[in-house]
C-alpha cells in the first residue's frame, strides 16, 4: 500500500497531505519540495496524511530478500517508485526545472533492531536530478533486506535558490506478525543484538506452536510418560521480519528467519523418548524441519529448526 501524494515543506493546505516548513531565509523560502507514488497521475488528488502499516510511516513495503532463497513473495530486490517535485503551496502549482536530492537515512532502534553501526537505510536511484519542463523527477528506492524506517530528506533548488526541505519516512515490515506465547510454551528468544524481539510469527505460525505442546503431552502419555516439559523456541523473527542477522551484523546465518514462519526449538535437555514424542507433535501440528543438521534425523543438532508448511 502507498501514499498517493506526500508533500513536504511549509504549512498545512486544505488539500495538501503532510506539510514541514524548516526555517528559511532565501527568496524561494516559499517553495517547497515534495514526494508522491509515481502511480498517482492526477496532480489535484491529495489525502490526509496516511500513515500505513505496524512502523506508521508515509510509504510501506517489503524488505528485499537476496541472501535466501525462501521468500513469499518472491526474492530478490523489492522497489518503490516515487516522483520528486518542487511546488508552490500558496497556488498548489508545479514548478519545472527544479534541482532535487533525497537522502535516506535509516532510524536507529527500528524493526527490532537495537545495533545501529552501518545500517543499511536502502538506496535512491537517481538520488538527485532536475525535474525538468514536466517538473517531476522519478526516482526508485530499494529495500534493504533489514526491516525498519528509513527517513528519508529532501533537497532543492530553483533558479540556484535553496527551497524549503522536508522529509518523508518508508516503512519497510512484513506487516501482521505478532508475538508468540502459548500455554506450555517458553518463548526464550533473548539475543545481544535484538534484545527479546525475535519471538514474533504468522498468525498460522503462532496458532500452530500453540498446538505443538498439546500434541507433545498426548504423545507421551501413550509411551506411559505423565509429564511434558515446556517446548522452548529460542528463535523466531523480528517483529516486522525481514533479515535476522545473528552473530555478524547485516548478514545471516539466520536466513530464513525472517517470514515469520520458521523458529528454533531447543532440545538439549530432553531425554530420547521426549525428543521422539516431540517429533511426532511437530510434524502433527503441521510443521516440517527442513534443515540439514537441525532435524529430528540428525543425532548430533542441538536444536529443531521447524517451518510451518
Amino acid at each position: 500500500m502507498q501514499s498517493p501524494r506526500i508533500v513536504c515543506g511549509g504549512a498545512l493546505l486544505s488539500l495538501a497531505a503532510f506539510i514541514l516548513l524548516l526555517p528559511g531565509v532565501s527568496a524561494a523560502q516559499d517553495i517547497q519540495v515534495g514526494v508522491r507514488s509515481a502511480g498517482t497521475n492526477n496532480l489535484n488528488e491529495f489525502s490526509s496524511l496516511i500513515q500505513f502499516a505496524g512502523l506508521n510511516t508515509n510509504f510501506s513495503m517489503k524488505p528485499s530478500v537476496t541472501t535466501s532463497t525462501l521468500s513469499p513473495y518472491g526474492t530478490g530486490p523489492q522497489t518503490l517508485d516515487l516522483v520528486l517535485f518542487c511546488f508552490n503551496p500558496a497556488t498548489g502549482a508545479i514548478l519545472p526545472n527544479c534541482d532535487v536530492q533525497v537522502v535516506p537515512k535509516a532510524v536507529s532502534g527500528s524493526g527490532g533492531h537495537v545495533h545501529n553501526t552501518n545500517r543499511p537505510a536502502g538506496t535512491f536511484k537517481p538520488d538527485r536530478g532536475n525535474t525538468g519542463s514536466g517538473g517531476f523527477l522519478p526516482v526508485t528506492y530499494t529495500a534493504p533486506e533489514a526491516s525498519g524506517i528509513t527517513s528519508s530528506t529532501i533537497t532543492g533548488s530553483l533558479s540556484g535558490v535553496p527551497v524549503a526541505p522536508g522529509t518523508f519516512t518508508i516503512g519497510v515490515e512484513i506487516d501482521g506478525l505478532q508475538r508468540a506465547s502459548g500455554t506450555g510454551l517458553i518463548i526464550d528468544s533473548t539475543s545481544n543484538m535484538h534484545d527479546s524481539n525475535n519471538g514474533f510469527g504468522t498468525a498460522d505460525m503462532v496458532s500452530s506452536i500453540q498446538d505443538i505442546p498439546g500434541n507433545f503431552s498426548d504423545r507421551l502419555k501413550q509411551a506411559g510418560i505423565n509429564t511434558a516439559p515446556a517446548v522452548q523456541f529460542t528463535a523466531m523473527s523480528l517483529p516486522f521480519g525481514g533479515l535476522f542477522d545473528f552473530q555478524v551484523e547485516w548478514k545471516p546465518p539466520h536466513k530464513s528467519h525472517r517470514f515469520g514462519d520458521d523458529g528454533d526449538i531447543a532440545i538439549r535437555t530432553l531425554t530420547r523418548a521426549q525428543r521422539t514424542a516431540l517429533a511426532w507433535a511437530i510434524l502433527n501440528s503441521g510443521f516440517s524441519t527442513p534443515v540439514p543438521g537441525e532435524r529430528p534425523q540428525d543425532p548430533e543438532s542441538n536444536h529443531w529448526h521447524i517451518r510451518l508448511n
